[in-house]
């Protein structure tokens, strides 16, 4: 364990521990405690505070236990460097700590007289240099060598002297009250799951990461075994089903004689209660009569401080758990998993007695599979697809028909990749690859893995085409199955663009339309999206533009959400997005969004959050753009996203608008990286559109339009629309006249087949960029656009429509809409257009001044999004839900929106926002 490691999560203890050393390096003393369960850290800690004390005197002790019997044994290893600076102290003194150490026979010490003369010793020591003593496990010296130095603790004041002591509990050892302690708690599940994650061999899934932290009561000892259990293999499917967490060989010592010195049947009822899981002790006690074992046989176990029975039965710390679980025989646990089946009530806990029936079990059992299957089935009904996959997993392995098993072992893998643990999903297809021998399950679990790679950042070129395969071997038996390969395929086609290896976009397209089953009756979303996608990619933007529209409006339906979020999620974003349909694209992320929180599934909560941030970015939502993207930010640590993969969060567009050119360049550069690594063209489409936007708002055309030209000539799935109304607006001002007018050719036939507002208020514009009398397009693309909820675009047409008005000498006319565009780009915070409109007004004669939003602007992301949520009517709690923050945090970030905003309730929040 590396010793940053060991210090993960510590960062209060540590500032704690520090103030000891600034108070030395003021001249004044300290005392401190650690105290705190085994393995919690202390004695790292300690090694740290050591490591930090750079021009002090260290004099370290460490507890032995084979000492603790024998007086001043301790103190006499402490003063051994001293020795030589006894006999310079006071008489009496000397003579009690001489005695004491056995350098001389004489009459017994006094404690109070030997603690004194501990205390002049070292703080004469610390007259030369500060002098910092650490007792580590303090709980071993013998009592007269701790009571000594607590005297000497809690009398230090300004010697230049510091003891910090560490000491092992339960039990308390009270010799040390009154000194200033801290209690050395266990890492919070989060931040215990980081440290595993550092620790581990092996690739760990964010999920169950935090789930054995949980059960290793965040003891990072407890944590750094297991890693060496996950290492070896022997952590894998079950634990997120508390399952006692497995103990290494130290630990497993640590408790062996204690427990196995217990009475049988006391080792029997803590057997029962290890295997259950603290979840419900009375039926611990039941199945405790069940086997004949008295209430009063675990008696000896709270003797020995290994469990509590004041109100019920529990361990004193999970890794007690774990060792009693450990130390049975396996056919003791058996037993013990039958017992507590059979104490089960089948009605009211069905889950709890599947899973103990299940650990029961050595054959296979397809009465336990199948009640393991209904439990999954329950569970996934509360929107615990991680329990789900656990259940299926389990249920596999119990499973007497080869083919029952591969089907739960996939749908097991599916549950879990639809929870946000793709690599957890990878351990269920390697631990069942056995079951794996015909070519339809061979085929669709390396479907899955497929998915995998793509889910956990991997490159992603040559998947389409793997899929193709793949569904060419479920074509003629499974036509729904070869319906979503094939769509998933055209998926990553679109993802890949000009990255894929080993087929083209198009080649995907063509491909997949010949390859799809006929049409059902009644037609899903799926196959509406394979056949308009698959269209728009293989043949072309006209032909695919009807489909698209019954997609989209197959989209709205209520019901296309209703059960959760679809895996091909990101195909509605695709054909949305190629439609240039603004509202449809947002009313799809925002229900996508709602319901990924509902489900728990976190890596469609991740793209709908990336995706909303983005779009509000491209449509002038600036605010809520940060916002998202900082969320997003978040949730990408916690699924244990890649760093290549948290490159795309960076959200440069929204840099760009924002005037943040350096940044902006930085992080489209940081995409095109990310893009180029994991083979993923999609990735480098914000970073486009960001350079174009920045180019645009400082007025450098030519730059513009390479930007474009470039992202134009990468489009070979007829799907980039973005590049069109740049390369027009960019070509006209760079003189570039073919490519703007080879452009606005092709932007005319793709807006006229969307027949969007959003494309007709673009086609509109770029015809008067383009037109010796463009009065009337532009006027036609305010109307279009103003009907839309692309505020960026709507601005950038009346900017514009005001600097072709400007220049014809039309002042009176042109400060209209360049106040309105002023206002606009005002309200977004888009810097840079802000400052066009800005020379364009003073240009006609007027000085423009900004509206309310410079209050609002003043507001963090974060206090922004709260106070729109407030503004709407939501409650703090309701706020905390949405955000995933808490009600204290709600109310912090609204006291300090309030001073800003100059309000006093939220009734008023409306107003100033609508001011």
């Amino acid at each position: 364990m590396t010793p940053a490691a060991l210090l993960i999560g510590r960062t209060a203890e540590r500032a704690a521990l520090q103030a000891v050393l600034a108070q030395l390096g003021d001249g004044l003393s300290a005392a401190l405690v650690l105290r705190g369960e085994p393995g919690v850290g202390k004695s790292a800690m300690v090694r740290d505070l050591i490591s930090s004390a750079r021009g002090f005197e260290c004099a370290v002790l460490t507890g032995l236990e084979t000492e603790s019997r024998l007086a001043y044994a301790g103190l006499h290893r402490l003063l051994v460097p001293y020795r030589s600076r006894i006999d310079q102290l006071p008489t009496a003194q000397r003579i009690a700590l001489r005695t004491a150490l056995g350098l001389i026979d004489g009459p017994p010490s006094t404690p109070f007289l030997v603690g004194l003369a501990v205390l002049t010793l070292l703080a004469e020591v610390a007259q030369a240099v500060p002098v910092l003593c650490v007792v580590d496990d303090a709980q071993w010296l013998d009592l007269e060598s701790l009571g000594a130095l607590a005297f000497v603790a809690r009398r230090l004041y300004a010697e230049r002297l510091a003891l910090v002591f560490t000491v092992r509990e339960p039990p308390r050892n009270d010799v040390l009250d009154g000194i200033p302690e801290i209690n050395l708690e266990g890492l919070p599940p989060e931040v215990g799951a980081e440290l595993l994650r550092v620790l581990a061999a092996v690739p760990l899934d964010r999920h169950l990461a935090v789930q054995l932290s949980e059960l290793a009561g965040g003891n990072p000892l407890v944590l750094r075994e297991i890693a060496r259990e996950l290492a070896r293999g022997r952590a894998l499917p079950g634990l997120l089903l508390h399952e006692p967490i497995p103990v290494g060989q130290r630990l497993e010592n640590h408790y062996r004689n204690r427990i196995q010195d217990l009475p049988a049947d006391c080792r029997a009822v803590l057997l029962l209660a290890a295997a259950d899981g603290d979840d419900d002790p009375r039926r611990v006690w039941r199945a405790a009569k069940l086997a004949g074992l008295p209430p009063e046989a675990a008696l000896p176990a709270e003797a020995e401080q290994l469990v509590d029975l004041t109100t019920e039965l529990t361990f004193r710390h999970p890794l007690i758990r774990a060792a009693v679980y450990r130390l049975a025989e396996p056919a003791d646990r058996r037993h013990a998993h039958d017992l507590l089946a059979s104490a089960t009530d089948a009605v009211v806990d069905p889950d709890v007695r599947a899973w103990h029936l299940a650990r029961s079990r050595v054959e296979p059992d397809e009465l336990v599979a199948a009640a393991l299957e209904r439990s999954a089935a329950r569970a996934r009904a509360r929107g615990g697809l991680l329990a789900e996959a656990d259940f299926l997993a389990r249920s596999a392995e119990l499973s007497p028909e080869i083919s029952q098993a591969a089907r739960r072992t996939l749908v097991a893998a599916q549950s879990a990749i639809a929870g946000g643990a793709p690599l957890r999903a990878a351990a269920i297809l390697t631990a069942g690859e056995r079951y794996f021998g015909d070519p339809i399950s061979a085929a669709r679990a390396l479907t899955l893995r497929q998915r995998i790679r793509y889910l956990s950042g991997e490159t992603l070129d040559q998947i389409p085409l793997t899929l193709l395969g793949s569904a060419r071997i479920f074509a003629p038996t499974d036509p729904q199955l070869t319906r979503r390969t094939l769509l998933h395929s055209v998926e990553l086609a679109f993802a890949t663009g000009h990255l894929i290896s080993g087929i083209t976009g198009p080649e995907v397209g063509r491909a997949a339309l010949a390859l799809r089953p006929p049409p059902e009756r009644d037609q899903g979303l799926d196959d509406l999206l394979l056949t308009a996608l698959a269209t728009l990619a293989g043949i072309g933007y006209v032909a695919a533009a009807p489909l698209l529209r019954r997609v989209v409006e197959a989209m709205a339906s209520p019901s296309s959400l209703s059960e959760g979020v679809p895996e091909w999620f990101v195909d509605g974003i695709y054909a949305a997005h190629a439609l240039w349909d603004d509202r449809a694209r947002r009313d799809w992320l925002e229900r996508g969004e709602r319901a990924s929180r509902t489900s728990g599934a976190l890596h469609s909560l991740q793209l709908a959050l990336v995706c909303l941030a983005t779009v509000e970015a491209q449509t002038g939502q600036l605010r809520s753009a940060q916002a998202r993207t900082e969320d997003s930010l978040r949730l990408a640590e916690s699924i244990g996203w890649s760093a290549a993969k948290v490159a795309v969060l960076a959200n440069p567009e929204l840099l760009a608008w924002r005037g943040f050119d350096r940044e902006a360049t930085a992080a489209a550069e940081s995409l095109h990286a990310a893009a180029n690594h994991l083979r993923a063209d999609d990735i480098n489409r914000p970073g486009y559109r960001a350079l174009m936007v920045m180019h645009l708002g400082h007025g450098h055309y030519q730059d513009a339009f390479d930007v474009a030209n470039r992202m134009r000539a990468q489009d070979s799935l007829h799907f980039d629309n973005d590049a069109l109304p740049t390369l027009v607006e960019a070509g006209v001002r760079s003189r570039h006249v073919q490519t703007a007018a080879a452009a606005l050719a092709e932007l005319t036939e793709r807006a006229t087949a969307s027949n969007t507002r959003w494309a007709a208020g673009l086609l509109a514009r770029c015809r008067a960029l383009m037109s010796d009398d463009p009065e009337l397009d532009y006027q036609s693309s305010i109307t279009e656009l103003e009907k839309t909820t692309v505020i960026s675009d709507l601005a950038r047409s009346h900017l514009l429509y005001g600097e072709w008005l400007r220049r014809t000498k039309r002042k009176v006319d042109a400060r209209h809409h360049l106040r309105t565009a002023f206002d606009l780009f005002t309200d977004m915070g888009a810097v840079a257009f802000t400052d066009r409109a800005t020379i364009e007004l003073r240009a006609t004669g007027e000085r423009p001044v900004a509206n309310s939003a410079e209050r609002t602007g003043q507001l963090t992301p974060h206090e922004a999004q709260v106070v729109q949520l407030a503004a709407d009517g939501a409650t703090d709690q309701m706020i905390a839900t949405e955000l995933f923050i808490s009600t204290h945090t709600v109310g912090y970030h609204l006291r300090k929106a309030f001073r800003k905003l100059g309000v006093t309730s939220r009734s008023q929040l409306h107003l100033v926002l609508k001011a």
